[in-house]
């Protein structure tokens, strides 16, 4: 039997859970396929902020940035169990392109963007000043620095699979791990799409308008309906390195790379670790392939040592790598990959010299991703003539309703400390403590883990979980801090089977799975796999 939708959403990572979400409170009829698990690609791969983008200003983008900045206000509103204030540290070195007074005035200019902000604004220091924050910074050539906030998303997979779980709450149907395999147009203007789940299970779809919100895949989903390759998005490779943070560093440290001028941060992570990010080059292989290659993990290395000499960072410092690629539009040869635009467009394809209502999302960046899915969603409610305000600017996310404050109040400014009483939603004593069916299940799932086993049997009940990758790596932080430790995969695994009803051949095939993916992360130690593609 044919289903029928108005709408279908093809990309399960940030911008489509968040188109899921939007037309979802408005009433409208949609269903959204993802080939993979949600936020297994571009948006498990960001440098997990949320920010204004200060270094747009230097492009003279202030539209951007006032988005990005009114953006950053609203998630602080609506998800304050998951976006938190980070206090961050920019030094001014002799070499760096832009002094301290033109620093000065671009940051001036950033707090008067942010109008009605819920964060301080900015503060001057001397090199004195700046070293009492931070010592370990570099001395030579100091010039000064500045202090100012924004905002760190420590598990941005939660704030997919949070608007995703919201959006099954108000009728909108979501599926991971089935495929678009076909997308046809009839001359009704109705679009046939054809799915097929991971078992091999085909089903159809009749929709009035199709979304397709599949990042670095746009171009093959496009295909459906142009016939040919269409290259609406060329794609840049951002990867990152997680280290020990071995010189206690407080505040994250934003500053122009010393080798290119490249933006380069440091951040505090996940405890007691630093993620430091990011890189930014043309990639033209299959977005899966990318991994982190021996060139940039050079750079990633050089630039952290240049910044903080003490820290005396060597290769056998890695914990983990990550990579993914950003869906920009494709630009002309010559132009610098980090001076392609960050801003998102919206695609409307033509068929017979008609526009049709299959839409391609094309840019966008976490902090944007609620007012890209506005957009989107205005555009579907003028395509099918229904007149329904956006709703998701006042409504918290699941796990935000019941607390009280918003992280600015919980945290008052101070060093973010991953809370996860925060991070994995208000009322987790209470589920915890009705799965407890057993006293064993308010132990943690390992020793020292933030995470009780009832944690993560409420995940599995609740939170469309369909292998140990999904757990590990996209509902908690479990697998970033584990890595590929196999007596705690293991271990974790039974856990799971005994909630699944998995058997123990089951259960060996999840942990070569599990193993595969995180293989990824430390590709870079195979000499064969880190040459730059």
């Amino acid at each position: 039997m044919l289903d029928k939708k108005d709408v279908v959403i093809i990309g399960g990572g940030i911008n489509g859970a968040g188109i899921a979400r939007d037309l979802g409170l408005r009433g409208i009829s949609a269903v959204l396929f993802e080939k993979n698990d949600f936020s297994s690609g571009t948006s498990a791969a960001s440098t997990r902020l949320i920010h204004g983008g200060l270094r747009y200003l230097e492009y003279f983008d202030f539209k951007l940035v006032h988005e990005s900045l009114t953006e950053r206000k609203i998630l602080l509103k609506i998800a304050p169990h998951l976006v938190f204030p980070l206090p961050f540290l920019l030094p001014v070195y002799t070499n760096h392109e832009h002094g301290r007074f033109l620093l000065k005035a671009g940051l001036t200019l950033y707090d008067i963007l942010a109008l009605g902000k819920k964060l301080p604004g900015h503060k001057l220091h001397s090199s004195s000043g700046i070293l009492q924050k931070e010592h370990n910074l570099r001395q030579a050539d100091l010039k000064g620095g500045f202090t100012y906030y924004d905002c760190q998303v420590p598990l941005p997979e939660r704030l997919t699979v949070e608007n995703i779980l919201d959006a099954e709450q108000h009728g909108v149907t979501c599926n991971n791990y089935h495929e678009v395999i076909a997308v046809e147009q009839n001359g009704n203007d109705l679009f046939r799409v054809q799915v097929q789940d991971e078992n091999g299970k085909e089903l159809e779809i009749e929709c009035k308008v199709v979304i397709n919100a599949s990042g670095p895949w746009v171009n093959e989903i496009a295909s459906f309906i142009d016939g040919v390759n269409p290259r609406l998005v060329g794609g840049t490779k951002g990867s990152h390195i997680i280290v020990r943070n071995s010189i206690e560093l407080r505040h994250a440290i934003y500053s122009p790379a010393f080798s290119d001028g490249r933006p380069f941060f440091i951040l505090p992570f996940e405890r007691e670790n630093l993620l430091i990010g990011t890189t930014d080059l043309f990639f033209d292989n299959q977005p899966q392939e990318a991994h982190i290659c021996a060139a940039e993990i050079e750079y990633l290395e050089q630039e952290t040592n240049a910044l903080l000499p003490e820290i005396a960072l060597k290769k056998e410092d890695i914990l983990m790598t990550y990579s993914g690629i950003r869906p920009l539009p494709p630009v002309a040869n010559g132009k610098k990959a980090g001076a392609v635009t960050r801003r998102h467009f919206l695609h409307r394809h033509v068929k017979d010299n008609r526009e049709t209502g299959f839409i391609s999302v094309i840019g966008g960046k976490i902090t944007t991703y609620r007012q890209l899915a506005e957009e989107v969603s205005d555009l579907v409610c003028e395509l099918l003539a229904i007149d329904k305000e956006c709703l998701t600017s006042q409504l918290r996310l699941p796990g935000a309703n019941g607390l009280e404050q918003d992280s600015t109040q919980l945290l008052q400014f101070s060093h973010v400390e991953n809370n996860y009483q925060l991070i994995y939603g208000a009322g987790r004593e209470e589920k915890s403590q009705r799965i407890a069916e057993k006293p064993d299940t308010l132990n943690p799932v390992y020793p020292d883990a933030p995470e009780t086993i009832a944690d993560i049997i409420s995940i599995l009940r609740h939170e469309k979980v369909c292998h140990l990758s999904d757990v590990l790596l996209r509902r908690s932080l479990i697998g970033l801090r584990i890595g590929a430790d196999k007596k705690k995969v293991e271990q974790i695994a039974w856990l799971l089977s005994d909630e699944l009803g998995w058997g123990a051949r089951k259960t060996a095939a999840e942990i070569e799975l599990y193993e595969r993916e995180i293989s990824r992360s430390f590709q870079w130690k195979n000499p064969d796999a880190a040459l730059c593609e």
